[in-house]
């Protein structure tokens, strides 16, 4: 989690602050994770309990699931890393927002 968050802040300017949408699985609120976001200008926005609905990116992750994971028997993080981000340059290609600003976060 916390290189995911790293790999983001780098993808705005370090003035600006980010409001990020949480559920609230105790991974999300460690110590380290919560370190990292007081001392980067990020503020977790916590849905409440039994509402992952609310959060506008679990629609996405049904999607990647189907896309890029379903049927596959990877032998390393290497190879499914690179099947999610395949499908992830995909859609962002089909959607035409290329241009955003998590575009290079993506691009790797």
């Amino acid at each position: 989690m916390l290189t995911a968050f790293q790999r983001l802040r780098t993808a705005y300017p370090q003035w600006m602050r980010l409001y990020v949408i949480m559920d609230n699985l105790p991974h999300h609120k460690s110590h380290i994770l919560m370190k990292y976001f007081s001392t980067h200008k990020i503020v977790p926005v916590w849905t409440p309990t039994y509402s992952s609905w609310l959060n506008l990116i679990e629609p996405h992750f049904g999607v990647t699931k189907r896309f890029a994971l379903n049927g596959s028997d990877d032998a390393d993080h290497q190879n499914r890393r690179r099947r999610i981000y395949r499908y992830l340059r995909l859609r962002n290609r089909n959607a035409g927002s290329n241009q955003y600003r998590l575009a290079k976060v993506f691009n790797h």
